[in-house]
Order: C-alpha cells, then sequence, then structure tokens
C-alpha cells in the first residue's frame, strides 16, 4: 500500500499559477501517517527502506514540480519520519551514518534536514571512522571531471571532502 501511495502521490506534479491564484500542491500527510504508523508498529528497517524509494520518487517529483517549493515542502514532512526509521534502525551506527551522509550528498534541494540532525547528534569515533573510511574511499574513486562537467564534478567533489572532513 505504502509503495502504491508514493507512486501516486508523486506521479503528478506540483504547480502554481499565482496570477490567476490557481494550482495543485500534492498531499505527502497519508504517506507520512502511513510510514509512521510502520515505524510505530515495529518496523524500523522496513519504512527505512521505503524511505529510500520515497526518497528518489521524492526528489524526482520536486525537480518535476513547477511551484514556489509548496512541493518541496510537503515532501519533507515525511523526512522526520525517515530519520527516525534510520535512528531505530537494526544496522550498526556506522551504517546508519554512513547511509545519513549519502543520502545528504544525493540532496540537491537541502529537503534532508532530519538526516541533518541525526548526523548532528553525538556518535562513536569507531563510528566516525568508519564512515570517514567509506567516503574516502568514495573519494579515490571519484574520475578527473572532462571539460563539459567540470564545475558540477568539482562541486560533488567538493560536497565529498566537506562530509570527509566533518566525518573526521
Amino acid at each position: 500500500e505504502i509503495r502504491r501511495e508514493i507512486k501516486a502521490v508523486t506521479s503528478t506534479p506540483g504547480w502554481q499559477n499565482y496570477w490567476k491564484r490557481t494550482g495543485y500542491i500534492p498531499d505527502y500527510s497519508g504517506l507520512r501517517g502511513r510510514l509512521a504508523a510502520l515505524l510505530e508498529s515495529g518496523y524500523a528497517d522496513e519504512t527505512l527502506a521505503l524511505g529510500e524509494e520515497l526518497i528518489e520518487a521524492g526528489i524526482r517529483h520536486v525537480e518535476e514540480s513547477n511551484d514556489e517549493g509548496e512541493t518541496a515542502a510537503e515532501f519533507v514532512t515525511c523526512m522526520d519520519v525517515i530519520a527516525k526509521a534510520l535512528d531505530r534502525s537494526s544496522r550498526p551506527t556506522a551504517s546508519k551514518l554512513t547511509w545519513a551522509m549519502e543520502m545528504m550528498l544525493y540532496d540537491s534541494y537541502g529537503l534532508f534536514g532530519s538526516l541533518g540532525e541525526y548526523l548532528e547528534r553525538p556518535h562513536e569515533k569507531k563510528d566516525w571512522g568508519a564512515v570517514a573510511d567509506r567516503l574516502l574511499e568514495k573519494l579515490q574513486a571519484f574520475k578527473t571531471p572532462r571539460r563539459e562537467d567540470e564545475w558540477s564534478r568539482y562541486y560533488e567533489r567538493d560536497r565529498l571532502v566537506d562530509w570527509i572532513i566533518l566525518a573526521l
């Protein structure tokens, strides 16, 4: 049911015509409620897995929408539930931190504030060390940018380096 709702909610982009005072803002409240109910029923790992699907579909939805951020604001309401699912997940802490950082790197719109809050909480040094090692591997695998996409590749690389510094 949640997968179907993710598809349904993200299938029609949001839009606004402010001159005519018309538009469509997608409603993520039902989806948020279902995710929260699943989490409260003790299914944190399953909620997190569905959260990954929601994140992919939600970012695409935000990109396709033609509004002033209303679609993004609706999507963000679900991220609190996903952050709670991450916290309650059975994954090892280093894996949780790595997942959160990778999602932050994936987010070009500043939608994952709840995951940022999770990262700001105190965690063990050994877990941060494992995260730094994983991100350093990612940096070593980073390809030198071609001329035509030089700016964007350096931007991605710089964001990755910023997260490595934070992990260290």
